[in-house]
């Protein structure tokens, strides 16, 4: 093996993935002029003006957790990618990197290792609260969920984060891991990324403030968790979700839960955040709650009558514009 990596950053999912993808879409040439090559795809022109993608990694995420029709061809990209890059590291990221089999894991690993490249990996966690409230605003927003945090949480949700890092463990050696605590470095996103996974010369690279992907905020959720009781398909959920996100926050943000949703997670998460901090440096350990999460008696909001009757007027708006 030589001395180029393969950096696969792999999430996690509601860890500024998509802010990520939008700085190395954003600051390609420079990237490419520190030694990190940021293979373009289909989306880099959206990703750099700010719109949220899945990243340059998605086909190399169908290969790798088993359900691409034609492998065979990915791998062939994945060579010429590499055998591309002209002594300079190559970058791919997409959070769906999570979802991997560890013997197609084994694959891309051989590949890179034909090509002199080594794999390193940059992994993201958060506090369980944080990921699991984020996960479901997310899912308020794309999937026409109508549940409450609550029901869904009791009937949907695991946390899982702790079988992720031990098949990390598995498939690479710790040396090889740079695994770190989204609510310890958000701040400066980027350049934490840059400064444990890329290099100096990446590091200093400047890149201006962007709010992509936000989550919902409560009300935001309230709203949209009526509205998907009005309307016909994920689509037309999805175009009111992007359209609050593209808008200043409505309500407060960060992330509030109530008692009994702090002890449902935390039973959620018994013996997985222990698995997930092994991994971790000592000062950036998660717990159940991060340090700007919060618990209070009532953290959902309720619509009023006139905020009721406005959104059935938008379901039947948004419904007609997708006839």
């Amino acid at each position: 093996m030589g001395d180029l990596r393969l950096i696969l950053h792999i999430g996690g999912g509601k860890t500024g993935s998509s802010y990520l993808q939008h700085c190395f879409a954003l600051r390609r040439a420079e990237l490419e002029a520190a030694g990190v090559v940021y293979p373009g795809h289909d989306g880099s022109g959206r990703a750099a003006l700010g719109a949220p993608t899945s990243g340059n990694g998605v086909a190399l995420a169908r290969f790798l957790r088993g359900d691409h029709d034609e492998p065979g061809a990915v791998l062939q990209a994945l060579d010429g990618a590499l055998a591309e890059a002209g002594a300079r590291d190559v970058l791919l990221s997409s959070e769906f990197f999570e979802a991997f089999r560890e013997d197609r894991f084994a694959s891309v690993a051989t590949s890179a290792e034909r090509h002199g490249f080594r794999v390193e990996l940059v992994y993201y966690v958060r506090s369980v609260a944080g990921q699991a409230l984020s996960a479901y605003r997310q899912r308020v927003k794309r999937h026409l969920e109508t549940r409450d945090f609550t029901q869904w949480l009791v009937e949907t949700y695991r946390f899982r984060k702790g079988d992720i890092a031990a098949k990390l463990e598995r498939v690479l050696p710790r040396s090889a891991l740079r695994v770190h605590n989204f609510d310890a470095v958000r701040g400066d996103l980027y350049t934490h990324f840059a400064e444990v996974a890329l290099n100096a010369e990446a590091a200093r690279i400047v890149v201006p403030p962007a709010a992509v992907n936000r989550s919902l905020t409560d009300a935001e959720v309230a709203l949209m968790r009526h509205l998907n009781g009005l309307l016909d398909e994920p689509a037309q959920g999805a175009f009111v979700g992007h359209a609050l996100i593209a808008a200043p926050a409505c309500g407060e943000t960060g992330t509030c839960i109530s008692r009994e949703q702090f002890e449902l997670l935390r039973e959620l998460a018994s013996g997985q955040m222990e698995q997930v901090n092994r991994l971790l440096p000592e000062a950036e350990a998660i717990d159940v709650l991060g340090p700007a999460d919060r618990m209070r008696e009532n953290p959902s909001e309720a619509l009023s009558d006139n905020e009721r009757m406005l959104a059935t007027v938008l379901a039947a708006l948004v419904r007609e514009r997708a006839a």
